[in-house]
């Protein structure tokens, strides 16, 4: 038996995929390549695959991680060789090895939002993410509740380059404290900011805990 974690791409398309969509598909590859995978037991068994984060609609995911078990011994090589001719070009595999941290361990992730012709000047968008109101978020429930985001934001900057301005947002993610950037957005705008709609959006990284 052996252990896999995969890091990959995800463009194109594909962004356009649910995370679950996705995952019923990243099975399927994992059969295509002909890959032994462990299935849990009992009455509804499942394949051992944990993806560290979901990835929203609309997402460009440039450093994405799955972990896989395996059944049978393989290379981190030959795993990578088999994924890749088993995925569409559309998903890139970029590096296979073994896993140091589980994926609990996920603490943060970094994402970089780009505008065209934001009216918005640079230094007053450092001021608003530097002074972060609470956002009303909707839970699973279905009731609403006061979430102060500040805390939440581990490090931000902001630059502009011939009318393309792009936030750069590290944000909390783990288990029981995870920011998604739309709600950055959110509490911009109910500052007063001409924050727009469209915008291109990529989870940049993956981080865990420091040992």
């Amino acid at each position: 038996m052996s252990t896999h974690r995969i890091k990959f791409a995800k463009r194109g398309s594909l962004i356009f995929v649910s995370h679950l969509d996705f995952a019923h598909s990243f099975t399927r590859a994992l059969k295509r390549a002909e890959l032994p995978v462990k299935y849990s037991e009992g009455f509804s068994p499942h394949p051992k695959q944990v993806f560290a984060l979901p990835l929203s609609v609309g997402m460009v995911g440039e450093n994405e991680l799955c972990d896989i078990t395996l059944t049978e011994e393989f290379s981190h090589e030959e795993v990578k060789e088999r994924l890749e001719n088993a995925f569409t070009h559309e998903i890139e595999i970029k590096e296979v090895y073994s896993p140091e941290l589980k994926m609990g361990k996920v603490k943060s992730a970094k994402y970089e939002l780009i505008f065209e012709g934001l009216s918005v000047g640079v230094q007053e968008l450092k001021e608003a993410l530097s002074n972060l109101a609470p956002v009303m978020k909707t839970t699973k429930s279905g009731k609403e509740k006061e979430l102060d985001i500040k805390s939440m934001v581990y490090g931000y900057d902001v630059k502009d380059d011939n009318g393309k301005t792009t936030l750069f947002l590290t944000l909390a993610a783990s288990g029981d404290s995870y920011l998604n950037p739309d709600l950055v957005l959110v509490s911009m705008r109910n500052s007063g900011l001409d924050i727009p709609d469209e915008y291109d959006i990529t989870r940049t990284d993956i981080l865990f805990e420091t040992k």
